[in-house]
């Protein structure tokens, strides 16, 4: 079980990653937090279930040869270790300070100033004409991750910033879906983001300029975070009741409570984007701008007639999911509130990289497992304010099969039969 996964100037094995590595060839001797701990190194996995469960999940891993699949659970933790053991000194290199919290987005701590390539350069003049600022200098943070690419720079009108550059034809949606999604979350002053600056047209593809934020403490802020994505979920039901008491008001303004399911425009779990059609059932909006959208991306690439055959039988069982559950109020979500997406800084806890829309809530907890889940003090706080309803374990399986769709989409069919496996989970 030696496999690797590349992070620029290093690739991590079993060996750089506490827990990634079981005592035991048979996995049914370890210990259930061991067996979580082994598949949250693992990309793209739930840790979730039984120890039965992760057991069997463990053994298809290695059968399948997706174990060598490997990221790092502790967001940058293991990759600065072996950066700072091998002593890495080149160029491109120049990571030893940075946090990495996704594969499409990253944010440095103490960032100074740096010799300025010719890029930076470029990117600095860019800057300095769009954001109508007297002067922008370089910052010593430069990253190319698994979509984008990101700078820092110093500016006299807004301080530090954080830019996200993109030279893909696709980039600009991409970029204004983020946008949108930052701009919403910050309007219900709840979870804190990063604020989006500017959206600029650049080369072919697109720049995201943003508010620099040293974040660095992760997984301090776990019942913080929890309440205040809680009371993010019950913005718009606010809106709600806030409407219904002003109806009879005289010039109490447009109403802003949204009642549907959807988003303005299409958002992106990395490059890949999601329907987000506005839709009034839930249900219905889940199956056909959620999965559906990337069943036929996968029937697009790859032509699999087994997901589809599948995808048949578990269409006419979707009812069952949501038997007495209630009607489901539109929340804003997140949309991709995964570990690699959230951090923290002295202030709190910080999200990132959302993929929002309106939807059920319970959609952005069954993410929250995927990539090696939270600490359970999140959940705790999130079900003080928002109670946990009857099958809603059942139901973030039936979520979670959106994400598991979208790793087959983005790194290939090595992911199918974990697919296919939990769609025939799911028909049980």
């Amino acid at each position: 079980m030696e496999g690797c996964c590349n992070f620029g100037p290093v690739e991590l094995t079993e060996d750089d990653i506490p827990g990634a590595k079981l005592s035991s060839p048979d996995p049914a001797e370890a210990t259930i937090e061991q067996l979580k701990r082994w598949l949250s190194c693992r990309r793209g996995v739930s840790t979730s279930g039984t120890k039965a469960e992760l057991v069997k999940r463990v053994k298809d891993f290695i059968e399948q040869g997706l174990d060598k699949y490997m990221m790092d659970p502790d967001n940058g933790v293991n990759v600065r270790r072996k950066l700072r053991n091998v002593g890495t000194t080149d160029n491109n290199a120049k990571q030893s300070n940075v946090t990495k919290y996704s594969n499409d987005s990253t944010c440095a701590a103490n960032a100074t100033e740096e010799p300025v390539s010719e890029k930076q350069r470029d990117l600095g003049n860019m800057l300095k004409e769009q954001l109508g600022c007297e002067y922008v200098t370089s910052l010593d943070f430069t990253d190319s991750g698994f979509i984008n690419s990101a700078y820092a720079f110093d500016t006299d009108k807004y301080g530090k910033v954080f830019v996200k550059v993109n030279s893909r034809s696709g980039a600009k949606p991409m970029f204004d879906g983020e946008n949108a999604g930052l701009r919403a979350i910050m309007a219900t002053e709840t979870a804190r983001v990063p604020k989006p600056y500017k959206l600029v047209d650049y080369k072919g593809g697109a720049v995201l300029v943003m508010e620099y934020m040293d974040m660095d403490r992760v997984g301090q802020y776990a019942s913080t975070l929890g309440e205040s994505i809680a009371r993010m979920h019950l913005h718009n039901k606010y809106l709600k009741i806030k409407e219904e008491k002003e109806v009879n008001r005289v010039g109490c303004g447009e109403s802003r409570y949204v009642d549907k399911f959807g988003f303005d425009m299409p958002t992106c779990c990395g490059y890949v984007p999601t329907g987000n059609e506005w839709c009034e059932d839930w249900m219905t909006f889940f199956a056909r701008q959620k999965l559906q959208h990337q069943i036929d991306a996968i029937e697009k690439t790859y032509g699999d007639r087994d997901v589809m055959e599948l995808w048949s039988h578990l269409q006419r069982k979707l009812p069952e999911f949501f038997k007495n559950l209630g009607a489901v109020t539109p929340a804003l979500l997140h949309g991709d509130l995964t570990k690699i997406n959230v951090s923290g800084d002295s202030e709190g806890p910080v999200v990132f990289d959302p993929a929002a829309f309106y939807g059920h809530s319970e959609y952005d907890l069954a993410s929250v497992d995927m990539f090696g889940g939270f600490d359970p003090l999140f959940f705790t706080a999130y079900h003080n304010v928002i109670p946990k309803a009857a099958g809603f374990d059942r139901r973030a399986r039936l979520y979670q099969l959106f994400n598991q769709f979208n790793i087959w989409n983005h790194f290939g069919s090595a992911y199918k039969e974990q697919v296919l496996g939990a769609m025939k989970d799911l028909l049980q």
